[in-house]
């Protein structure tokens, strides 16, 4: 990932929007429903935005907040915001870590890809091993995208159970 503090702001703010939207959603609902949220975070478990989703709130010192010149940070209101929608990762849940890489391209490696669910009522069984870097570099030393991996991040999946008695609020 490039190396620009504005770069982690608009990622943070992408983050805190969405939880925004997914906390006014849920408001409306006459009962609580499990929540599943996945995608390509470009963000690495040591983030803020991994922070936010996983914590509910992020550190105010948090290494990606520490420039601010424009005060974008501080006109998003993160020192007041927290969720309680109590998300875990998938993979961090079933594996103990997040994986070594989600992404695997010459200039980038690393895990930005991410599967968030409600801890209360979703409850992660397995998931997917993802192939090695000798898998995943094994056509003429290609890394992602490649003929057997066609996109330049791995697809993540998860089995899980719902817990039925906490849908009901």
């Amino acid at each position: 990932l490039e190396e620009r503090p504005e770069m982690y702001k608009r990622l943070l703010l992408q983050a805190l929007q969405l939880l925004l939207q997914i906390r006014g959603i849920l408001m409306m609902l006459p009962v609580a429903l499990p929540l599943i949220i996945c995608g390509d975070f470009n963000s690495e478990p040591n983030s803020a935005v991994y922070e936010l989703m996983s914590t509910g709130r992020v550190s105010p010192n948090h290494p990606d907040l520490k420039e601010d010149p424009e005060r974008i940070i501080a006109s998003m209101g993160l020192s007041n915001f927290h969720h309680e929608l109590n998300l875990r990762s998938c993979y961090k849940e079933t594996m103990g870590q997040e994986p070594q890489y989600t992404n695997y391209t010459d200039i980038y490696q690393g895990c930005l890809d991410y599967i968030w669910v409600t801890a209360a009522s979703l409850h992660p069984m397995k998931v997917s091993v993802l192939p090695s870097v000798q898998e995943l570099c094994s056509f003429e030393d290609l890394k992602l995208p490649n003929p057997k991996y066609p996109s330049d991040h791995l697809a993540l999946d998860c089995t899980m159970a719902i817990d039925a008695m906490q849908v009901v609020r």
